[in-house]
């Protein structure tokens, strides 16, 4: 019997190949993760409102955010994962069903908040 869609993957195949080349690009993973994530109703949090922490390192400064789940995990992300071409983010929690679309248009203009 046959795919009821009626592509078939294959190792090496081209939608295979095509999924594996996103799966293992940051960027192409990214644009995917965000695509797909923004079809899920998201609660919108601004930047402002999350736990905030500051890294020094060698390579420089690194900020990152958190923000608690309602199940008790942590939704973290970097001050990387913030894309400059577009106003918000959407970041889906590791161990349950939360979507939160982070709301961050002053961040890059003015730098992570002070305190």
């Amino acid at each position: 019997m046959g795919a009821a869609s009626g592509a078939c993957i294959t190792p090496g195949g081209t939608v295979a190949a095509g999924a594996e080349r996103s799966l293992q690009d940051p960027l192409l993973r990214s644009e995917y993760d965000s695509r797909s994530l923004s079809a899920l109703p998201c609660t919108d949090i601004d930047l402002d409102d999350l736990r905030a922490i500051t890294r020094c390192a060698e390579a420089g400064v690194r900020h990152e955010f958190e923000h608690d789940c309602r199940c008790g995990d942590t939704v973290r992300f970097s001050d990387a994962d913030l894309r400059e071409d577009a106003p918000s983010v959407v970041f889906a929690c590791r161990s349950c069903s939360l979507c939160i679309r982070v709301l961050y248009t002053t961040y890059r203009a003015a730098g992570p908040a002070e305190g």
